[in-house]
């Protein structure tokens, strides 16, 4: 956390458990919902770089499909 941070929704998104894939589905929308949840805070913003996020979850999510 940033030094002068008081609590942890200033860190950012922080998740207990959460299904990224359910049932072969990307739950982005959840997914964006979860990601920008901190900037509800005062004084606290979402992720910065949401594309970016999403792409690279997405491909952590290809690399390990299985091919049949």
């Amino acid at each position: 956390m940033p030094p002068h941070s008081t609590h942890l929704a200033q860190e950012g998104a922080a998740f207990k458990s959460f299904l990224l894939v359910d049932g072969g589905h990307f739950n982005e929308d959840k997914l964006v919902d979860e990601l920008m949840a901190p900037g509800k805070e005062p004084g606290c913003s979402g992720t910065r770089n949401l594309a970016d996020n999403l792409s690279d979850l997405k491909a952590q999510v290809a690399a390990n499909q299985r091919v049949s």
